[in-house]
């Protein structure tokens, strides 16, 4: 019998099924997949990982030129399979069907509850801020960088030593947290930080008044070439890299209904908002509770229609505008357009929940 040296979710129904023999199965089928999809003697290899099996991804190869290469990874305390090559994010039960392998009903049902119970202990557990089934938030501390040194480096003024012109900017804007911001007063550039529970920076974005392009955005990689700080080359680190363009990442609660815009500014507006710093950035999750609130604007308009079309959900600007009794006068509009046209015209601001829709018949009122 192989010694895992691992902890298993033990439950009620792990009485009708030996922990280490299942192991053995899933070895066993893994072996087979992975003898069936690699030529290589070396990716045919399994290691065993504290509470993980590492092996060289099947669906992607890891690397042609690399044999060492090994960012596959299946988890034995929710048995879901993860890749951070890839991005290939699924259950044990999903992964084995994809190569052709399957287990047995009993074996099924075992993996299954182990996977909902990780599953439900994600949305139900420490609810504001815990996406542990996605990525360690100590993962997010350990390579974020202070705000003070960011702000050092760039030579960067806070919001209240910026200035008064920055700071009708931002309240024009209806931004009244600061601390998300610096202010760079001799390029002209707002700095718009995505940042961790703790305050430390993992991203980015650049928003420029005096050049061109008008938004940059820097992922944590960027950041660290940026300071010369050496680059850790571990796949924790790429995974926190990866995922350091997705503004709100650290403080959004995942178990309710998220919000996704192109531009932070408008994340920052709405409860449970996130951005993913443009209009063609996906979210990295595969999960069900997404709504899409793109900006009114030809690109806008196109990308909802293409995602209600896959019956996603997206928001109906053309219903809200219409209900609102709102004077559009520019030819992109955003949330944040929005509330100041409200504002300015004094009208109700109303709530944006109504006015989502993952149906293709409501393509009409995007």
């Amino acid at each position: 019998m192989i010694n895992s040296k691992f902890d298993f979710a033990l439950t009620d129904f792990s009485k009708e099924m030996d922990p280490n023999i299942f192991y053995e199965n899933v070895f066993k089928l893994l072996q087979e997949i992975l003898n069936e999809q690699h030529s290589s003697v070396r990716k045919k290899e399994i290691s065993i990982k504290e509470s993980r099996l590492n092996f060289a991804c099947p669906y992607c190869g890891d690397s042609a030129k690399d044999e060492n290469k090994k960012r596959g990874n299946i988890y034995t305390d929710s048995w879901g399979y993860h890749c951070y090559n890839c991005k290939v994010h699924t259950s044990l039960e999903k992964f084995l069907k994809d190569f052709g392998k399957s287990l047995n009903t009993s074996e099924t049902i075992y993996a299954r509850n182990i996977h909902s119970e990780a599953v439900s202990k994600f949305t139900t557990e420490n609810k504001n801020v815990d996406i542990t089934y996605f990525i360690k938030p100590e993962l997010l501390e350990k390579y974020a960088l202070p705000k003070e040194y960011v702000i050092k480096h760039y030579n960067l003024k806070t919001i209240s030593e910026g200035g008064r012109w920055i700071q009708n900017y931002l309240k024009q804007r209806h931004q009244t947290n600061y601390d998300v911001f610096a202010w760079d007063q001799k390029l002209m550039r707002l700095f718009i930080f995505n940042l961790t529970r703790e305050g430390k920076v993992i991203g980015f974005q650049v928003r420029n008044f005096k050049s061109e392009p008008k938004y940059v955005t820097h992922t944590l990689e960027m950041i660290y070439k940026k300071l010369e700080i050496a680059m850790p080359t571990s796949d924790d680190f790429k995974e926190v890299t990866r995922l350091s363009f997705l503004f709100g990442l650290a403080s959004t609660d995942f178990s309710q209904m998220i919000t996704i815009t192109e531009g932070p500014l408008d994340s920052f507006l709405i409860r449970n908002g996130m951005s993913t710093c443009g209009l063609n950035n996906d979210f990295p999750f595969e999960i069900s509770n997404i709504r899409w609130m793109f900006d009114y604007d030809k690109d806008g308009t196109a990308k909802a229609l293409e995602k209600i079309k896959h019956g996603e959900s997206v928001f109906l600007w053309k219903k809200y505008i219409t209900d609102m009794g709102l004077n559009i006068y520019k030819k992109k509009v955003d949330y944040t357009d929005a509330i100041t046209i409200a504002k300015k015209s004094r009208l109700n601001l109303l709530p944006i929940n109504n006015y989502f829709s993952s149906s293709k018949y409501d393509a009409y009122y995007i």
